[in-house]
């Protein structure tokens, strides 16, 4: 495959880069350290087989879930499946769940969660269930506990939630150094403002605790002195560490 299109976006790719090879083996390392990666991936493998779809949950404390998530669950004696009864089981209307050694602890799973605005409005709910459920630990300061592995009914595979890729310190500290100096001038270059402050907020992951609190001050400076500016709105945003960010990890 070189080319696919999907709701107008075009994307690159080889079906020989499969995110359960690339994408899973990476969110496992940074989620879930000593989890048996081998057997995650087997089993997200023999998902795959189905005809109509299929999730994988994969829970840090699966045993727990499974029975937070009663009556929306079947729970089981947990027990690792093999990989025709795991494609079989995919028939079924909801998640299979297992824990971090491949051991599933509830089949036909329906995922809950609030919603943050991170969905996506041209997928459907097997999509956009599971980003709510790992966003509800975002909106209650705590990392996400699990990894959802998504099949699409056309084809698409989805392991949530994305690993950041890494960026340069460097880069950070220019975008908000680049704010701070349209608070210093008398006129600003609101082409350069408005670029600024695009690019952070599409970078708004790697911003520490100090650099919100910097970003925001100079936001509400150049909120007061541009009342006149008719995109002063994009002004108006709220920069918050995110709780998943770490500069040890993730800046190059």
């Amino acid at each position: 495959m070189l080319l696919r299109v999907k709701d107008g976006l075009a994307e690159q790719g080889s079906l020989a880069d499969s995110p359960i090879d690339t994408d899973l083996p990476e969110v496992i390392d940074w989620l879930m350290p000593g989890a048996d990666t081998a057997e995650l991936q087997r089993l997200a493998r023999a998902a795959a087989k189905n005809d109509h779809g299929a999730m994988l949950v994969i829970a840090a404390d699966a045993e727990q879930e499974a029975r937070r998530l009663m009556p929306q669950a079947w729970r089981t004696e947990p027990a690792v499946l093999d990989s025709e009864l795991t494609a079989q089981l995919t028939a079924m209307d909801g998640a299979i769940l297992v824990d971090m050694t491949g051991r599933c602890h509830a089949i036909g799973v329906i995922l809950d969660g609030v919603a943050a605005g991170e969905g996506d409005a041209g997928r459907g709910s097997r999509y956009n269930n599971p980003v709510r459920y790992l966003g509800t630990a975002q909106a209650n300061g705590r990392l996400p506990c699990a990894i959802t592995v998504i099949y699409s009914t056309d084809g698409t595979v989805n392991v949530l939630p994305k690993r950041p890729r890494k960026v340069d310190r460097e880069f950070v500290d220019h975008l908000v150094q680049r704010l701070r100096h349209h608070t210093e001038v008398k006129h600003p270059d609101l082409y350069d403002l408005g670029v600024t402050v695009k690019s952070l907020i599409d970078h708004r992951f790697y911003l520490l605790a100090d650099d919100c609190d910097k970003v925001n001050r100079a936001l509400a400076t150049l909120h007061e002195s541009l009342s006149d500016w008719p995109e002063r709105r994009i002004l108006t945003a709220d920069f918050r560490p995110d709780i998943r960010m770490n500069s040890s990890k993730f800046y190059l």
